[in-house]
């Protein structure tokens, strides 16, 4: 199988296929919504264009919360990676810092967040199975434009840059699971952001319960709410509506 990288860096931006593209040209983006677009942009390093999709641990497949999927490759990554427990609400990486760690969850969730004027903004959650980390920082060695943070008591591996760039060099069975992760990241941060313009805040709410049950059952409301562009209090009226 013949695999290519391209890595935004090294395109102009001009060509960079950006969600703004996919938005007609009569509506005007809030500097909230370019905001949230600059970092989709940076969020998701590299794109990875495949030739046919692989079996991947599957979030709908859990039937509980804190159930434990059997990971593949775990004997290779337990070779350089760190298993640690991680308490709830720590943080594990700060805006403005460089990444240099790539966390697996075994166990637990995880969510990535920005501050715009003061205001705590959720845009993506991970649970077990998912890699994590600011990719274009750790890629890079740039700092990082949002923050990772434990959201519940985890259970992850920690694994160094260079420790998982020369794994996944010698393991293509891991690194196509690893490539798959994340086309399934970048596929969620555009469903988000065009649902962010297209949807009304009841029918983002209604599409999160039909898609990823498994955020509703998991997350606190007021990070749910942040993650749909809405109050706690708007939330907790559309709940109370459907």
């Amino acid at each position: 199988m013949i695999w290519k990288c391209i890595y935004f860096c090294n395109l102009p931006k001009s060509v960079f296929p950006t969600l703004c593209q996919f938005v007609p040209s009569k509506v005007k983006l809030s500097d909230c919504q370019r905001e949230y677009s600059n970092l989709l942009y940076s969020a998701f390093y590299p794109i990875i264009l495949y030739k046919k999709p692989v079996n991947s641990i599957r979030h709908e497949e859990m039937a509980t919360a804190g159930d434990t999927p059997r990971l593949p490759y775990m004997d290779e990554l337990r070779q350089v990676a760190e298993a640690r427990t991680i308490p709830a609400k720590t943080i594990l990486l700060r805006e403005g810092r460089v990444a240099h760690t790539l966390y697996l969850i075994r166990k637990g969730c995880l969510r990535l967040f920005f501050y715009k004027d003061g205001r705590d903004i959720t845009f993506q959650f991970f649970f077990e199975g998912d890699f994590v980390a600011s990719f274009e920082s750790m890629h890079q060695q740039r700092p990082s434009l949002f923050y990772l943070e434990s959201i519940e008591p985890t259970e992850a591996y920690a694994i160094r840059k260079d420790d998982f760039y020369a794994l996944i060099e010698r393991t293509p069975g891991l690194r196509t699971a690893y490539e798959e992760k994340l086309i399934e990241r970048f596929h969620a941060y555009q469903q988000l952001f065009l649902s962010r313009i297209k949807n009304t805040p009841q029918q983002r709410y209604e599409e999160l319960l039909a898609t990823r049950p498994d955020i509703v059952r998991r997350v606190p409301q007021h990070y749910i709410a942040s993650y749909l562009g809405i109050t706690p209090v708007s939330l907790s009226r559309i709940r109370n509506r459907i």
